[in-house]
Parts: structure tokens; sequence; C-alpha cells
């Protein structure tokens, strides 16, 4: 497993800095991104299952 570490390798240059701590504005907007993304994934993954395995869905008569 790889360890992480605070000095860069050399030839290597930090171009910016992610700290969610301090902006809270990229904190909230990745959140509700996640979310967007979370949420169309949860239905097609529970329609993908009830396509490969009918018998996990109610039956409507």
């Amino acid at each position: 497993m790889s360890t992480s570490t605070r000095t860069l390798p050399e030839g290597y240059a930090q171009s910016g800095v992610i700290d969610l701590k301090k902006n809270k504005r990229l904190a909230i907007t990745l959140n509700i991104a996640a979310f967007v993304a979370g949420v169309p994934s949860f239905f097609l993954l529970a329609s993908f299952a009830a396509s490969v395995r009918p018998d996990l869905t109610p039956r409507v008569l």
C-alpha cells in the first residue's frame, strides 16, 4: 500500500491547494454534485437489478 507524503518528488511542482475546511463553498458544491450523481445511480442500479433478477420486484396486477 502506498503512503502519503508532505513533500513532492523531485521534478514535481504544486499547482494548487484544495482545502475543504477553508473553502466551504467548494465543500457544499461537491456534496451537491455527489448527491446529484448518486440519485440517478441508485435508480439505474435498481432498474438493472430488476431486469436481471425479476423475482426481486413485487408483482403488480
